[in-house]
This record gives C-alpha cells, structure tokens and sequence, in this order.
C-alpha cells in the first residue's frame, strides 16, 4: 500500500519499488505449492541467499509464485544485487501466470519506468488485471490513472468507482481520495457525510492525509460534533507523519490551548517544523512569534528572514509586513523603493492594509514619483475594503481636487464611512461639511452629533466648533453652558482657536458674565502661540486699559506682532499709538501703511496730518486726496471734510456743486456739521438752487443731530424769523439754552 499525498504516479521508481516490493503478505503466498516449504523457512530466517537458491529452480520450472518471489528479490536487491530489468522479466512470467500481486508490482514498474521503459498504458493494462481479481492497491492505483487520465482516458466517474472498491477492502489512501471526491461531487455524487465517514476510515488506517482531515473536522466540529482531544490526537499523528499543513494546525492547538495544554514553546516548535516545509501560513506565523519572543527566542532578524520567505511563497501579509519593515526601516535598513515592490505585490492581492500604504508612498513620493491619482487609485481600493485611514486620505483628496475631480459630495460620502468606523479627523471634516453644507444639506443637528464625537476623542477643533455652534444657534437652539465647557476644556489643552473665542465670549458676557481680566488672560494665552486676531484684542486692551493697566508701549507691542503675521488693519491702530505718544512722523508712517490697505480712517488721519504738516509736509492736495479715497468708501465723515475742501478751494479747484454732493452724501448719513452746511448752501444758492424751506430742513436736522452751531443758528432764524419763520422768542431761548449744554 502507499502513503502517497497526491494522486500523482511516483516518479521515484528505486524508491518505491522498495517499498513497495518489500512488504509481502501471507496472501502473496496463499496456497503455495509444499515444495516451497524449504524457502519459506530459509526466506523467514532473511537467510536470502538460501532462499534464492531454492526458489531460482521452481521459478525456472515456471512455478508462478516461486517467478513473484525472485522478482521481488532482485527488486528488493535480498540475496543478490537489485536488478529492476529482471525484477519486471520474473513479475512478467508470474503476471502471465494470473498472480495478481505480480501483476500489480509489474504495472508499477511500468509506471515508474524501472527496468523497462516507462508505458502508463502497460501500467493501467497490468493495474486492470489485478484489480479485476480485487487486488486494493491495484484498484487505488488504477483509480489515480482514471482520475489523472495518464494511460487511459480521463474519467473521473471509473475513477471514484476503482477508490470505493479499494475503499471497501480498508485501503486507506483509497478511502482518503474517495473521501476528497465525495466531498467536492467530483465524479461521484456530492455526499458529505459520506466522505466525512471515509475521512474517518482513512484516518483510522493510518493515511496522514486521512488524518490532518479528520482533525480539521474534529476542531471545526464539520461534519461531526466539535471535539478539541479528538482533534489533536489526529492532527498529532499526521504531524508526526510530516503533513506540514497538520504541523500548522497542531501548532495552533498548542497555541490556542485546544484540546491540549497551553504551549507556546511546542506551538513554536511545530510552526517551526510545517514552516521549513514551505507551508506560508507557518512561515508567517513563526515570524511573528520570533517578532514578539513568543515560545522562542526573540530575534527580529531571523522573523525577518521568515516573513520573507512567507512573502516569496506568496503571502500577501507577509509581502506588506516586508513593505513596512522596509518603508519604516523596521530592522531592515529602510528602502522605499524595496517597500512599494512589496506592497504592490500584497496591494494586487488586494491587501488592504498594503493598498493603504501603497497609496500614501504615492501620495507622498516615497519610493516612487509623487502620483495624487495613483494615490487616490489605491485609497478606493483600500477604502472599499473597509480601511479607515483610506478612506479619511480618499474623502480629503476628494474634497481638495487631489488626484482628480473635486467631489464634495463623494468627500462627504468618505468622511462618513470613516467618521462611522471612529477616526476623529474624519468625524471633525463630517461634522464641518454639515455645518457648511458642503457636499450634503445643511444640517445643524448632524454637525453637532459628529462635532460632539470627535470633540469626545480628543480634537480641540471639533470642540471649538461646537462650542461656536452651539453659542450661535437661534433662540432655543442656543446652548451657552455646553458651549462655554466645550471651549474652556479645548482652551486648557491649549487650543489657540478657543484661548481666543474664549476671550471673546468673556468680553461679550455671552453665555457667562463679563470678565474683562479673564479675557486678557486668555488672548494673552492665544497671542503668545502667534494667534494673530488674539494678539489685536490684548493689543486693544493695552491700548483702552480694559481689563489689564493701560499701557500703549505694550499695546503696540501686540499690534506690531499681529501686523507682521498680515494683518494690516492693526497699522491704523499703531499709527494712532504713535500719535497720541506725540510721535509724528511715525504716525503718519503707520496711518500711510493703513491708508494703502484700505483703511478709510486711516486715510482721513493721514489726510488730516498732511492738511496740518504733521509728520508730513503740509500738502491740502494729498489731504484732499486721500479724504476721497475714503469718501468713495461711503466714509461719512471724509464725505464731509471732503466738501469743506471743494467749498474752500483748498487741495482742490473750489466747486459750490462738488461740495454740495458731497455734504450731502454726509447729511444723508447723520452727519450733523454735512447738515447744517448743505443749508447753509441752500441759503445763498450756492450749488444747489437757493430753497429756503429745503435750507431750514438740513438746518433743523443738524440741529436735533447735536450740532452747536446748528442749534445757535436756529435760533437766530426763531428770534429774528429768518427763513420764514415766524418769530418765536422761546424757541429760540430754548436753542440757545441747548447750544450752551453742549460740550466743545
């Protein structure tokens, strides 16, 4: 019988004709003729010289059992020098006779091509003529030849026919290929508890194959009731047998503790003994006990070497572990170009850890040119096989335009799915896009139930935005408490954003009452870690006293840092600083700065320090025009000076006209010096057409808008009926009184 583990002719014939020539049954000599009985006892006694000299006349004499036996002799090499060709002479003789093991151990040498020249045909033709007289192992092997198709046609129906006949008669390798086809319906009906019985039949007869099944079946409970013990005995004696797939599995027992004690040092061992037999699942998980010093000895290098050889064998776990140890320099010395040969071998066995990694060496051009769409490429697939981090990278690239279209409903997409499987980052970007609607419908409720998650993992943003959301709902929607404790833990772990709005809330008393100091205290925190807008508020606290000592010096410290981070409107401020700390010059510096970004009182200061000649040569020209620049700003008191400009003629050609629309673009603003000098236009008709009525309404207006002169001029026009009015002492006494009340 053979102990063979594929269905495969053995292509060892010395080999094999030993083995299998040198088990002989008391059925080979059933019956045998009494002359024979000299033999016997020489050939049991191994005295095979005696043997052979006994045996050689009857076989001459054609005796067929007598032409088996020197046969096997001379295949064996027993008392003379093994002689296949003439091992195959004497099997012929005794095969043409009818001795069925003669005719098995001729076909096998027809297979095997020893001592004659190898004839599968012959081979199938012999293995058909003991089968027929129902010897099993010709059955078996006349069954792998049907199942093959080498001597004969392929056909796997005879095939399954010949193992149930071997089967019958206990051979084991019968029954474990019988077994194999039950269970796939490969030329048989599919029937598995049939060949799980066969398994089992197998097993019990000692094939290894049989029993690494029937051990699988015992652990997994496949087929018959879960039983660890009974799983270990037979993987044991498989293993023990060399089945390096039943190695892997006992190793696992013993790891697992299953059926068997816990043992980390024999599952080593066994992991150790499948894996030298190349079976990748061991490599790699005997690397990984090396890695960690489990049951064995930690050595890094030597995990190395055999996740290597797991990734040579083809594992797709062990090739990304061998691009990681090589991107990373993990042990090995780092390589990208060594590491994206081995994550796009895993990646293109769809690893999606490997895919991850590989997209991001294209994103970042690690070991390979700088490639956004090839990134994007493996972050879907990544992403589609459920790996978080692709996902978030894929939802960013998406919503930037990185790599291919922008997409902000498919970043959307993304961000949920990674949001859903816990990365804050992408909880925080979810939440945002709700908060914005972009890429999905506004929604209020979903920005605060993701900002709420990832603020609860940790992310200062996400608490600062939800704090402000909160603080800037409408009506009821508002929530300053949770807000405020949103923005304060955020502020103690040093976010800089919610130092800031944390400053701001104490400032305003939204949600908590004013504190002037605390909120100084906060800026101060922000502006300190460069926070440019926190930086102008301290600044402005120095400047007014608020909350903190006066201290201009220190509020143009604040000014000047937030004006070198860009922000140019705080030039205005500096160049106030600089005034009222009666430095000119530096002043008019500060307001030109101010003035050229745009800053509309910056240009009225600046026009009126050129007016004056104060820092700058005195030039009404400039003056004049950088009032304009602000006038066209829509700046009502530069609307204003500007027409005092054109009415005197100074900086600018004198126009009644110009004036007149300017001082009324001021009136119509509140300007109550505009008002009263429009009326006063209106009085002598200068720029407009002379209206009494209209010169009373701008004066009238100016008046009740807290101009002095205004007022005293009313009441002239009440005391003396000026501009149709009628004389009215008392009201004019009561406009000089209100004139009188107001301060210069």
């Amino acid at each position: 019988m053979h102990d063979d583990n594929t269905m495969s002719v053995i292509k060892n014939p010395s080999r094999w004709a030993v083995v299998a020539l040198g088990v002989l049954t008391a059925a080979a000599w059933a019956r045998p003729p009494a002359s024979t009985d000299d033999f016997l006892t020489a050939y049991s006694r191994k005295d095979f010289k005696a043997a052979l000299k006994q045996v050689r006349p009857l076989a001459e004499e054609g005796n067929a059992y007598a032409q088996f036996t020197i046969g096997k002799m001379y295949a064996n090499g027993e008392g003379i020098s093994r002689d296949f060709k003439k091992a195959a002479q004497w099997f012929h003789k005794a095969s043409e006779q009818g001795i069925a093991l003669a005719q098995y151990q001729l076909g096998r040498l027809y297979a095997g091509g020893a001592g004659v020249e190898k004839n599968m045909a012959e081979a199938a033709r012999w293995y058909q003529k003991a089968a027929d007289q129902g010897d099993a192992d010709s059955q078996h092997d006349l069954g792998q030849l049907y199942a093959l198709g080498s001597g004969v046609a392929k056909n796997r129906v005879t095939a399954a026919g010949w193992f149930l006949k071997a089967a019958e008669q206990g051979h084991p390798d019968a029954a474990y290929r019988l077994g194999v086809m039950l269970e796939s319906g490969d030329g048989i009906a599919r029937d598995s508890s049939q060949a799980d019985k066969w398994f089992l039949k197998a097993a019990d007869s000692g094939n290894r194959e049989a029993q690494y099944r029937a051990g699988r079946m015992y652990r997994l409970g496949e087929g018959i009731p879960q039983d660890f013990q009974k799983a270990y005995t037979w993987l044991h004696k498989s293993a023990s047998q060399g089945v390096a797939k039943a190695q892997y599995e006992l190793a696992g027992l013993f790891e697992r503790g299953e059926g068997t004690d816990k043992d980390l040092v024999m599952a080593a061992r066994w992991y150790y003994e499948a894996a030298q037999k190349n079976h990748v699942e061991a490599q790699f998980r005997l690397a990984q006990m090396l890695a960690m010093g489990e049951g064995i000895a930690k050595d890094p290098r030597e995990s190395v070497k055999w996740y290597q050889k797991a990734a040579e064998s083809g594992s797709a776990e062990a090739q990304y572990r061998m691009g990681l140890f090589h991107a990373e320099g993990i042990v090995l010395s780092k390589d990208p170009g060594e590491a994206v040969m081995w994550l796009s071998k895993a990646a293109n066995q769809d690893n999606a850890q490997a895919q991850y990694r590989l997209g991001a060496m294209y994103h970042e051009g690690q070991g390979v040119p700088k490639d956004p769409a090839l990134a994007r490429q493996w972050y879907f697939k990544a992403g589609q096989n459920g790996v978080p981090e692709a996902q978030y990278n894929l939802a960013v690239q998406y919503a930037a335009g990185e790599g291919g279209a922008k997409d902000l409903a498919q970043a959307a997409a993304w961000y949920r799915k990674a949001a859903e499987k816990g990365i804050p980052e992408a909880q925080y970007n979810l939440a945002a896009a709700y908060a914005s609607g972009q890429g999905v419908p506004k929604d209020r409720e979903q920005a605060i139930g993701w900002y709420r998650k990832a603020a609860e993992k940790g992310i200062p943003e996400a608490q600062v935005d939800l704090a402000l959301l909160l603080a800037g709902g409408a009506g009821a929607q508002k929530n300053y408490t949770e807000a405020l404790s949103h923005m304060k833990q955020a502020a103690e772990k040093g976010s800089v954003d919610a130092q800031y709005y944390l400053g701001v809330m104490l400032v305003s008393g939204e949600g908590i009452a004013k504190d002037p100091a605390q909120a100084a205290s906060w800026f101060r925190k922000a502006a300190e870690k460069g926070h440019a807008d926190a930086q102008v508020q301290i600044a402005s606290m120095y400047e007014s006293g608020a909350g903190v000592v006066k201290n201009l010096s220190e509020a143009a410290r604040w000014y000047q840092k937030a004006f070198d981070q860009g922000n140019a409107q705080v030039a205005y401020r500096l160049g106030a600083i600089a005034e009222s700390s009666r430095d000119p010059g530096k002043a008019a510096a500060w307001y030109a700065k101010a003035a050229e970004q745009g800053n509309a009182d910056a240009q009225i200061r600046l026009g009126v320090m050129y007016y004056l000649g104060e820092g700058v040569g005195k030039d009404p020209a400039q003056t004049a025009h950088w009032y304009r620049k602000a006038a066209d700003q829509g700046n009502a008191d530069a609307q204003y000076r500007l027409g005092l400009m054109y009415e005197s003629g100074v900086g600018v050609s004198k126009d009644a006209k110009e004036a007149a629309g300017w001082f009324r673009k001021a009136a119509e603003r509140g300007i109550a010096p505009a008002q009263l000098s429009l009326g006063q236009l209106y009085v002598k008709g200068e720029g407009v057409p002379k209206s009494e009525r209209r010169a009373l309404e701008w004066i009238q207006k100016a008046a009740e808008g807290g101009d002095k002169n205004a007022m005293q001029l009313l009441a002239d026009c009440y005391e003396n009926g000026w501009l149709k009015l009628p004389q009215d002492l008392a009201q004019a006494r009561r406009w000089r009184s209100r004139a009188k009340q107001v301060k210069e």
